[in-house]
């Protein structure tokens, strides 16, 4: 990028209804692939160019004003977890409209909550899978204006398939500093929150990862595993329009599905959320090899247990393939980043979540002690504008600029962050609880998770998953565990039957309150 190109960039920030077209002017070939045919679209196939996505916004734009949708609205988002969900929001933001994006892995309760906090009128977008399904009986029509479905209207909504598009020139681009698009935090410690963005902190989210990508000449197909509800997409989606860059959508994290996608579109980078990567590490033992091809290795939103990485690189055929943590929170985008090796993450490990990013400032304040694990702040250039219903507690929660981001860690000699709880889930007498999590799975490789919890008498209790559900060995658990005193005997569960957020993060604190009163669904234990 040019200089005169990233200061025209920089002026605009980031618009989301205009990526497509902005991505198909620089490289209108570069494509989007799909596991899913499109629900609003279905003849336009799985492998979409940018061009033919700008056409689709436009589109579905002009059906959104057909239906009432303008300038001002919100238009809340919440439908089985498709591609549409992105489309709808590029079309909601090119009307001037601001998208707003609930998690499809979310509840009806919690939209129905969501959907009552917004201020001003609304549209939701929703589909006949959730209408028949979790918003049965939750009276969402009397929070919104008007409920349009992708296709297959219901009683009291209208199906936007069946509209025809009002084809009238769209509104200008509205001010970098207005609200452009709220998204879906993970919600791990309670209700989502929605977090609202501006063209500018969007733009900031972007500009770091860009000169990344730019550095490590990163141009081949990318593939990942995302919440479409998630900040991360807008500026990965800008960043592959501008250096022409495939991207392939996971949305069935299942390995099987993960293997198809992963073979047909032979991907340079795969990212995904660290749960996600810890069950595809079983890819690695498939005879096709899916991961031959893979170069990087990208572990969003928080660090991934180090011997599961490890596995991930074993598996790929590259000279020197790389993994990359990243951590960040939507309120301010990405934090801190580290791009690694092999011996590196052997040597470090993957609680080493790296250095501050372009923009970024971080500090850890050690109030028990210099030796002690302190609490993590960062300011940030990409901040967010707001979250809406909770604009004072948002505002209060800054001290002089600084975010405390709810986590707790420590620097390390030269200044890279070392992430070792979150604060809400920390134990007395126990360091960290992801530290003891990183050595259990690296010595026991038929586990596939482990979630060190405190159990209602304050003991570390562990809550396993094994590699199809067999049954754990005591002796090798006891052998494995013995150096960590005080630890309760592990509780077996199914991968799927553990709270998640919409990026597949465990959710401690449910995952406690289901320990505590006998509702989490037991394989075994030990015996």
């Amino acid at each position: 990028m040019n200089l005169k190109s990233l200061c025209a960039t920089r002026f605009r920030g980031l618009d989301p209804g205009r990526v497509f077209a902005t991505g198909a002017k620089h490289h209108p070939a570069a494509r989007v692939v799909l596991d899913h045919d499109l629900a609003l679209y279905p003849e336009a196939g799985r492998a979409l160019t940018f061009a033919t996505l700008a056409a689709l916004v436009d589109d579905l734009a002009g059906r959104l004003r057909t239906a009432g949708v303008t300038p001002g609205h919100y238009v809340a988002v919440y439908a089985t977890h498709r591609f549409d969900l992105v489309l709808v929001a590029c079309a909601a933001s090119r009307l001037g409209a601001v998208p707003v994006m609930l998690a499809s892995t979310s509840d009806g309760a919690t939209a129905h909550a969501l959907l009552a906090a917004l201020d001003r009128p609304a549209f939701l977008v929703t589909d006949p899978a959730k209408l028949d399904g979790e918003l049965a009986g939750v009276p969402v029509a009397d929070q919104v204006t008007g409920v349009l479905t992708t296709s297959g209207a219901r009683p009291g909504t209208t199906a936007l398939d069946s509209l025809a598009p009002d084809g009238r020139p769209f509104p200008r681009v509205k001010s970098r500093d207005e609200p452009a698009l709220v998204t879906h935090s993970s919600g791990t410690t309670g209700l989502p929150k929605l977090v609202v963005q501006s063209a500018r902190s969007l733009y900031w989210h972007y500009r770091p990862q860009i000169r990344r990508a730019r550095v490590l000449r990163l141009t081949g197909p990318l593939a990942t595993c995302a919440s479409f509800a998630h900040v991360r997409i807008w500026p990965m989606l800008a960043i592959a329009g501008r250096i022409g860059q495939t991207i392939a959508f996971v949305t069935d994290p299942e390995p099987g599905n993960a293997a198809e996608m992963l073979l047909r579109v032979q991907p340079e980078v795969v990212e995904a959320y660290p749960n996600v990567l810890q069950r595809w590490g079983e890819l690695a033992g498939d005879p096709r090899e899916p991961l031959a091809g893979i170069r990087l290795f990208r572990s969003t939103f928080d660090a991934l247990h180090p011997q599961i990485m490890l596995r991930l690189l074993d598996a790929s055929r590259r000279r020197l393939p790389l993994f990359s943590n990243g951590y960040g929170q939507s309120e301010l985008g990405g934090i801190v980043g580290f791009v690694g090796t092999r011996w590196m993450l052997r040597r470090y490990g993957t609680r080493c979540v790296g250095y501050p990013v372009t923009g970024v400032r971080i500090k850890v304040v050690h109030e028990d002690g210099p030796d002690r694990p302190g609490r993590i702040y960062a300011r940030a250039r990409g901040r967010a504008i707001g979250i809406i219903g909770e604009q004072e507690q948002y505002e209060r929660r800054f001290s002089d600029g600084w975010w405390e981001l709810g986590d707790v860690g420590r620097r390390g000699r030269f200044g890279a962050l070392y992430l070792l709880d979150r604060e809400v889930d920390r134990i007395d007498g126990v360091d960290s609880t992801l530290s003891i999590e990183d050595t259990l799975l690296s010595r026991l490789p038929e586990l596939v998770e482990i979630v060190v919890v405190r159990s209602a008498e304050g003991t570390p209790t562990p809550v396993v998953c094994t590699r199809d559900d067999r049954p754990l060995d005591p002796v090798r658990w006891r052998e494995s565990s013995a150096e960590f005193a005080g630890l309760a005997d592990p509780l077996q569960v199914r991968w799927r039957d553990l709270p998640a957020t919409s990026t597949w993060k465990i959710r401690r604190p449910e995952l406690r309150r289901r320990i505590e009163e006998g509702t989490l669904p037991l394989v075994g234990g030990l015996p």
